[in-house]
């Protein structure tokens, strides 16, 4: 199983320099490998909200792009629902201190862990090196600039 973040997802939706290479890599893989969680909705609705309140997105934009979100999230990918064990877990991660971790990024950890992912994506740097002080099997299939 891959789980996805929403920092992998967002540039599915959003073009940017990460773009081509997300959707080359996921052209390699069975669909039936491709997981996410529901939480990436929350994530994504945030990222849009920002956009909005400084003016880089209209409302109707940021509306348009989370119904797209939402669809491409339902339609290619098994979508986790978070359960009590996931927060119980993310909390855990966060109660380590030496793992620097973000709380939206404990809760990916912790939902990719408790349902068995074998990989975990994302192009979060802060993500990758929480993730990889906790011994989870994170990382990115392209170069981060400034990242090991």
């Amino acid at each position: 199983m891959h789980y996805f973040d929403t920092s992998y997802l967002a540039p599915l939706i959003v073009d940017e320099l990460y773009t081509a290479p997300v959707v080359d890599f996921l052209t390699t893989l069975d669909r039936s490998e491709l997981w996410t969680s529901r939480w990436t909705l929350v994530e994504f609705a945030s990222m849009l909200a920002r956009g909005v309140r400084m003016r880089t997105l209209s409302r109707q934009e940021a509306d348009g792009l989370q119904d797209r979100f939402e669809r491409m999230t339902a339609s290619t990918f098994s979508v986790i629902l978070p359960e009590t064990e996931d927060y119980t877990k993310a909390a855990s991660f966060l109660a380590r201190t030496e793992a620097a971790l973000r709380g939206p990024d404990a809760m990916h950890l912790a939902v990719a862990e408790n349902h068995g992912a074998t990989a975990i994506l994302s192009l979060d740097k802060k993500m990758i090196a929480a993730g990889r002080a906790l011994g989870l099997p994170i990382g990115t299939v392209m170069p981060l600039p400034g990242f090991p």
